[in-house]
């Protein structure tokens, strides 16, 4: 017979994967102890079955992971939902985790950051301004992040019908939504986006008296993907009318094949962008293939605070006859940006090094953006580019403050990258992803930085080589490695020669691929293990992935 309760007990705390209240622990724990001593025959029991089932639930309901605090739950959630802007796929499955349990629930409120951001791209009649507004209530005070992504606008052509930006449900939503941090607006044109800012002035007029989202954001994205058809009034550009407050812009321009007649005319077109509101950022992103200068000149200029700027401009198309003159000027003087310290360039924009000027940079991203399987062209881009770079950093004259770099997708020959690393003594970080190096002799680029006289980059701390081929040889690196400090091991312990080496960090991860050779043992090499053991240095290796 069960011991007394336990049928009140199974049919309750077992079901749930909520933690026992203590009486409950001590009920479970006592009927396990009987169940367990009173029978040390259980298939002699006349109800063998339900036995079985009474000694599976009980322990169950001690079970560790029902003691597991609602912050780790929260944790573990945030790393399993796909985005920080949840779309609507994003919400069903956070709405399914708190289907699990209370305690499940409970733990999802209890992450603020899970209810912050929202990705919408709705019918603009019907935003739901209640429901959304109840989402981010339960952020607390994180800041708030939405992104509204409004296509197919082939209304905006027709003059009997308005553009559905013209809509007071998203300017209800702008003007009286509460404070927002950050908003993503993508449109088919500029024209979408006049008729929003529109529908805010009659928001306006109608409850000045309310707060407005509007004028509380910080940072802002626009994204306008095939027209673009603003006023040479400077007075009536969109951007003229953006929230006063901003620090952070994102522009992503349409491109020149769609938005122009001919795309020649994209080098004739200014930006309106207000010299103040650039003076104001701090940061700064710039998608744009447009030719000429023109609108390069209406914007870098002006950006005397940005400490933050990325630029993906898919190759400066620039006209030695159109732009004769203006393109020796700036080739002479340069733009400068005296206050950037990180600086990104996304594939196409490597170019543009030749005319910035970046006297406090600290942190340099160049993405070249070229597929390992294109070997010619790569090449040659990446050895013009190991001279674009020493030429930019002695251009900026940003030795003192310069101390991170990274190189993105691209090919170079074993020399021109060797010897722009030995340029750039001053380097703490250095990131090689997806680059592959081109030998001459046999020898890659750590091979002959060892054969250096004088060591090398002296002040590295972070070396990281990511999505790394596994099939090409470790034995140039290991050797990098050991030369900085050199050592013999006696008794299994290293005896050092030198003085300490400056590395911290190494990290070293591997692109997919069908077979594993020599790169399979790397992280058991005697190297890796001193630089675990006695260097104090942090060191990760891998994962190695393999496709069919």
């Amino acid at each position: 017979m069960p011991h007394e309760g336990t049928a009140a007990l199974s049919s309750s705390v077992p079901a749930s994967i909520s933690a026992p209240r203590t009486c409950e622990a001590v009920s479970a724990q006592g009927q396990i102890d009987h169940l367990t001593s009173h029978n040390p025959q259980p298939r002699s029991c006349s109800r063998p079955e339900e036995f079985d089932e009474q000694l599976r639930l009980h322990p169950a309901v001690l079970s560790l992971i029902r003691r597991v605090p609602a912050e780790v739950f929260g944790e573990i959630f945030a790393f399993i939902l796909p985005e920080d802007l949840l779309d609507v796929s994003g919400r069903a499955q956070l709405v399914d985790l708190q289907l699990v349990c209370q305690a499940w629930r409970d733990a999802a409120r209890l992450k603020h950051q899970l209810w912050s951001g929202l990705s919408l791209s709705p019918s603009l009649k019907k935003i739901p301004q209640e429901k959304i507004a109840r989402w981010f209530s339960r952020s607390g005070s994180l800041p708030k992040s939405l992104q509204l992504y409004i296509p197919n606008h082939e209304a905006c052509e027709s003059q009997n019908s308005p553009c559905r930006l013209h809509a007071p449900a998203l300017a209800a939503l702008l003007a009286e939504g509460g404070s927002l941090n950050y908003l993503f607006l993508g449109c088919e044109r500029t024209q979408c986006a006049q008729s929003l800012l529109s529908s805010l002035n009659l928001a306006d007029s109608e409850a000045p008296q309310l707060p407005r989202a509007w004028e509380s954001l910080k940072s802002i994205a626009l994204e306008f993907l095939t027209g673009w058809n603003e006023s040479n009034d400077p007075r009536r550009s969109i951007f003229s009318r953006l929230p006063p407050n901003i620090t952070s812009l994102d522009l992503v321009l349409p491109d020149r094949a769609f938005a122009f007649e001919f795309e020649v005319h994209s080098a004739y077109t200014p930006l309106h962008i207000p010299r103040s509101l650039l003076r104001q950022l701090t940061s700064f992103s710039l998608v744009c293939n447009w030719e000429g200068f023109t609108w390069l000149g209406c914007t870098l200029p002006f950006c005397s605070n940005v400490e933050t700027l990325t630029l993906e401009l898919d190759d400066l198309r620039w006209d030695r006859d159109r732009d004769g003159e203006e393109l020796l000027e700036r080739l002479r003087s340069g733009i400068l940006l005296p206050k950037v310290r990180t600086l990104r360039l996304l594939p196409g924009s490597s170019g543009v090094l030749c005319i910035l000027r970046a006297p406090q940079l600290v942190d340099l991203d160049v993405d070249l953006g070229v597929s390992i399987d294109n070997h010619e062209e790569s090449h040659l881009v990446g050895s013009i580019l190991t001279s674009t770079v020493l030429g930019f950093i002695k251009g900026s004259n940003c030795e003192g403050s310069f101390r991170s770099f990274r190189l993105r997708n691209a090919q170079v020959h074993a020399e021109k990258l060797a010897d722009t690393l030995r340029h750039l003594p001053f380097l703490t970080h250095l990131t090689l992803e997806s680059v592959d190096v081109v030998k001459r002799n046999r020898k890659d680029t750590f091979r002959l930085l060892k054969e250096d006289a004088k060591p090398s980059l002296p002040h590295r701390e972070v070396l990281e080589l990511l999505k790394v081929d596994p099939r090409l040889s470790h034995s140039s690196l290991l050797d990098f490695l050991k030369s900085r400090r050199p050592f013999r091991m006696k008794n299994k312990k290293p005896l050092f020669r030198g003085s300490p080496d400056t590395l911290k960090k190494l990290t070293v991860t591997f692109r997919p691929v069908a077979i594993s050779i020599s790169w399979q043992s790397i992280d058991t090499k005697p190297v890796i293990q001193v630089l675990k053991r006695w260097c104090g240095v942090s060191v990760h290796i891998g994962p190695k992935t393999y496709v069919d």
